[in-house]
């Protein structure tokens, strides 16, 4: 008897997410400290301040929307309030970004 879609799909996606820290880690401590931390262990650390959650969670919100992206898209209409709300989120993005030292692409470290 096969899965339901959504079981299947979690665990694809886990399987997939969990191995990339085998591929990226340096040797096996590393990837286990790096597991500790994916369950809130603190194997990288503390365990995220409620400050760094919120964007996260707001940003992980819309892929747990089932409606295609297209007809969302299609719902936008533009008007000088959502391009006003995008100018807002395109200048934060950019700064936040722009905060702290630069740092190299990872895949030039390969």
């Amino acid at each position: 008897m096969p899965l339901p879609a959504f079981a299947a799909w979690a665990l694809t996606l886990s399987f997939v997410v969990l191995l990339f820290v085998l591929f990226r880690a340096p040797d096996l401590a590393t990837a286990n400290n790096i597991y500790l931390g994916l369950l809130g262990e603190g194997g990288t650390g503390a365990m995220w301040a409620l400050k760094t959650s919120w964007p996260i969670l707001i940003g992980g919100a819309p892929a747990l929307i089932k409606t295609p992206s297209f007809e969302l898209g299609m719902r936008l209409q533009p008007n000088w309030r959502t391009a006003a709300a995008f100018v807002v989120i395109a200048v934060f993005c950019v700064l936040e970004v722009g905060k702290g030292a630069p740092q190299s692409f990872i895949y030039f470290q390969f």
